[in-house]
C-alpha cells in the first residue's frame, strides 16, 4: 500500500511539474486604446445652447409671472380705460443731476418755475393746452387734483399746472384743501397758521390770507390750522361762497385735494366746482384703486376731466415719439410723429420741441437697443476716425530734414 501510495504522489508530482512548463494565457486584445482628439467632458457647445434655451425660457416665464401680476397703471391706454375719460398728459418724473428722484418737496414742486425749458414744462403746456380744448364749449375755471392713494404725485402736479397757467398769463389761485396733510406751505415758504380753514370758520378773510407768490400772476392760500372736522367744514355754505368769490376773482382757481382712497374731500369739492384732475403714478397706481377713484368721484355728481399719468423715470430717448419736419423754435401738439433713435433722434429734437402728451412709457428692452445703438455708433466714430489718420499719415511724405548725413 505504502508503495501504491507513493506512485501515485510521484505521478501528481510529475504532472504538476509539466503543467507549470505550458505557457497558456485566456486574455486577448479586443480593441486598442487610442488618444481622443476631443475632450469627453464637459460637451461645451451643448451646455452652451442648452443654457441660453434655459435662460430664455426662464427670462420669458418670470416676465409673463411679473406681467401678470403687476396690477398697477402703466400706460396711457389703461390709464384712459380706467377712468373713462381722455388722458390729457403725461408728466416725467422729476429727477436731480444724478438722474435720481428729487426727494426735497420745494425743489421739486418749483421745477416748472425755476426751468421754464424742462420736459416737466412741456408736458404741463401740453396739458394746459388740453384743458382748453376741454373747455371750448364750458368755461372750466375752478379744477380739483387729486389722486387714488397718497405720494402719488398730485401736489407736484397741482402747483406745476397753476405755473404753467400763470406763466400763460391767466391770473392764478392755488389753493391748498389737502386739510389731512397740507404741503403747499412748504413748497412756497409760508406760514401754516392761518389759511382756507380760518376762512372757512369765520376768523379771517380771504383777501387777507391770499398771499402772492414768486411767480407772476400766482397766488397762492394755504390751509392753514387743521381742522378735526375737514368734510363738515366743505360742506359748508361759507365754503361755496369762497369758491364764487374765488371764481369771480381769478381766471383759473385750482384746488389741492386728498387723495379718494381714504376720504371723501375730493367728492365734495368735485361737486362744487367744474371739474377733476386725476393724477395716476406709473407703477405706483394699482388698478383698483382707480377704478375705486372713478366710481367715487361719479357717484358724488364730479365730472373728471380727465387722467394725468406721472410717468416714473419717463425721458426723452428711447421710445420717445418726435415730431418730423418741426420748424425751429416751434411747438407742436397732438401729431405725433414717428419713433426715431440715437442721432437722428437728437437732430430731430434740436430743431423743435416735442409734446409728452404722446410720451412714451419707457421700455427696458428699448432702453437697451438704445444703448447698444449709441455704442455702435461710438465704435464707427472712432474706427472711421483711425482710418483717416493712418491715411494720412501713409500720403504723407518722410520728412528727411532731420536726419543727418554722415
Amino acid at each position: 500500500n505504502n508503495a501504491k501510495v507513493f506512485g501515485q504522489i510521484t505521478q501528481r508530482h510529475k504532472e504538476t511539474d509539466l503543467t507549470g512548463l505550458l505557457h497558456t494565457n485566456n486574455v486577448r486584445i479586443l480593441d486598442r486604446a487610442t488618444a481622443p482628439r476631443l475632450p469627453v467632458s464637459p460637451y461645451l457647445s451643448i451646455n452652451i445652447s442648452a443654457g441660453i434655451a434655459i435662460g430664455l425660457l426662464i427670462g420669458l416665464i418670470v416676465a409673463f409671472a411679473i406681467e401678470t401680476l403687476d396690477n398697477t397703471v402703466r400706460t396711457p391706454e389703461v390709464a384712459e380705460g380706467l377712468i373713462g375719460a381722455p388722458m390729457l398728459g403725461v408728466l416725467p418724473l422729476l429727477t436731480d443731476a444724478k438722474q435720481r428722484p428729487m426727494e426735497d418737496a420745494p425743489t421739486r414742486d418749483l421745477t416748472v418755475h425755476r426751468e421754464p425749458t424742462s420736459r416737466a414744462a412741456e408736458a404741463c403746456r401740453s396739458i394746459r393746452t388740453n384743458l382748453m380744448f376741454l373747455s371750448a364749449q364750458k368755461e372750466v375755471k375752478v379744477i380739483v387734483v387729486t389722486s387714488p392713494g397718497p405720494r402719488d404725485g398730485k401736489t407736484t402736479a397741482a402747483i406745476s399746472l397753476a405755473i404753467t397757467m400763470a406763466q400763460a398769463g391767466a391770473r392764478v389761485l392755488i389753493i391748498d384743501a389737502d386739510m389731512r396733510k397740507p404741503r403747499i406751505h412748504k413748497s412756497f415758504g409760508l406760514a401754516a397758521d392761518k389759511g382756507i380753514s380760518t376762512v372757512i370758520m369765520g376768523e379771517a378773510t380771504l383777501e387777507a390770507l391770499i398771499v402772492h407768490s414768486d411767480v407772476p400772476n400766482l397766488d397762492v392760500l394755504p390751509c392753514g390750522p387743521i381742522p378735526p372736522n375737514p368734510a363738515e367744514l366743505l360742506h359748508t355754505e361759507r365754503f361755496r361762497d369762497i369758491l364764487a368769490e374765488c371764481r369771480r376773482n381769478y381766471d383759473k382757481v385750482i384746488l389741492d385735494a386728498p387723495p379718494t382712497a381714504p376720504v371723501t374731500d375730493p367728492a365734495i369739492m368735485g361737486s362744487l366746482t367744474d371739474g377733476v384732475l386725476l393724477v395716476l403714478r406709473s407703477g405706483h397706481t394699482t388698478r383698483d384703486s382707480a377704478a375705486y377713484a372713478r366710481r367715487h368721484l361719479n357717484d358724488a355728481g364730479a365730472k373728471i376731466l380727465g387722467p394725468i399719468l406721472v410717468g416714473s423715470g419717463s425721458r426723452v430717448g428711447a421710445n420717445s415719439v418726435v415730431i418730423e419736419d418741426v420748424p425751429e423754435g416751434a411747438t407742436v401738439v397732438g401729431i405725433p410723429g414717428r419713433v426715431v433713435r440715437g442721432k437722428e433722434a437728437r437732430r430731430r429734437l434740436a430743431g423743435g420741441r416735442i409734446d409728452l402728451e404722446h410720451h412714451l412709457m419707457p421700455d427696458p428692452v428699448g432702453e437697451a437697443l438704445e444703448l447698444l445703438m449709441d455704442r455702435i455708433e461710438f465704435l464707427e466714430a472712432r474706427l472711421s476716425h483711425m482710418q483717416e489718420r493712418l491715411r494720412q499719415q501713409q500720403q504723407q511724405p518722410p520728412d528727411l530734414s532731420e536726419r543727418k548725413v554722415s
